[in-house]
């Protein structure tokens, strides 16, 4: 256990899915915690960690702070050494993804990056990045994926949500480059799973969750690999990472599983879900997937699948000492707090 009284750890995000998850672990080791969330008047999704916090070791204090708002995060940083940056939407599809997606992913790191240089204190800074930076379709690659690759095929009209995670991490690897006050390591996580530490969140994993329970895919599910991973276990790699010295990208991904597998696992959680785990011919939603849902294009089709899906954590698991569990487990908790 830590020492409450050193130096904070500012983690942004505080209240999302994985940053909750983050101040949960910081805290129970007794760090001090400087938290920032955009709206401090949502007093409702600050009252678990504060409920947490006031019997654990560790200390927390909340900050306002707008990824858009130049010098929003620097009363934030007074003091802190290390830095985990994990505020950034994950959003299954966005009316405008400019808007949505890329501006609040990079320029939110610059935002914050931006402040982090005008700090005098900060030697460490984490960045939650994701897989998807660095493969947008599971087409573009042939192999596991690996810290070297990265996604080059997507853009605002085609996997925004990738081309958004993408620009932020060039981005955030370059403004590391331009200075050498502190070091940069980010966190590439595959989807996400697991339980809530407050319930079921704003997420794009619980929104995918929450469609496969809700009868869209009573007929059958698209064969479509998808690495996953226990929020817990990529919550250990964040603060593993922002206490190491080593510098890179670090792979958190536990086990491909394809929807239909996750439909299994829901379906011995809930055997009355309106819900099928027979995979459907990928021939028939490239006739009719477009028409039924327009996000589900021909190109998104055709370039993830029936594609793998494998990832190369050896860096992770070497350098981080992180073990990443199974799943299963992960998305029976989300089925729990989805129907509670």
């Amino acid at each position: 256990m830590r020492n409450s009284n050193e130096h904070p750890v500012l983690v942004t995000g505080a209240t999302g899915f994985v940053g909750a998850w983050i101040v949960h672990d910081l805290l129970e080791a007794g760090h001090r915690v400087h938290a920032t969330v955009r709206d401090l008047s949502r007093s409702k999704r600050l009252r678990p960690l504060e409920d947490f916090a006031a019997d654990s070791p560790g200390t927390l204090e909340w900050f306002q702070a707008d990824l858009t708002r130049p010098g929003s995060f620097r009363r934030a940083l007074s003091g802190c050494r290390r830095v985990i940056h994990v505020a950034s939407p994950f959003l299954l599809s966005a009316g405008n993804p400019k808007r949505d997606l890329w501006k609040p992913a990079v320029e939110g790191t610059r935002t914050l990056l931006t402040d982090v240089n005008a700090s005098d204190s900060v030697e460490r800074v984490v960045i939650t990045s994701s897989v998807a930076a660095m493969a947008g379709d599971n087409a573009d690659f042939s192999g596991p994926l690996t810290p070297d690759d990265w996604n080059t095929s997507s853009t605002l009209d085609h996997q925004p949500y990738a081309f958004s995670k993408v620009e932020a991490e060039r981005l955030a690897w370059e403004m590391a480059s331009e200075q050498a006050q502190w070091s940069l390591a980010t966190i590439n996580p595959s989807l996400v799973l697991g339980p809530g530490f407050a319930g079921a969140t704003e997420s794009g994993s619980f929104e995918l969750i929450s469609n496969l329970m809700s009868g869209r895919f009573a007929m059958g599910v698209p064969h479509f690999p998808i690495g996953t991973v226990d929020v817990r276990d990529v919550a250990a790699a964040h603060i593993a990472a922002a206490f190491s010295t080593a510098s890179g990208r670090f792979i958190a991904h536990s086990q491909t599983k394809t929807l239909a597998d996750m439909a299994r696992v829901l379906l011995e959680q809930r055997p009355d879900l309106p819900l099928s785990a027979r995979t459907l011919p990928t021939w028939l939603l490239w006739l009719v997937g477009p028409a039924a849902d327009p996000s589900l294009t021909r190109r998104m089709i055709r370039r993830n699948f029936g594609h793998p899906f494998d990832a190369d954590t050896s860096q992770t698991r070497a350098q981080l000492g992180v073990a990443f569990r199974d799943t299963r487990g992960a998305l029976a908790a989300m089925a729990q707090q989805l129907t509670h």
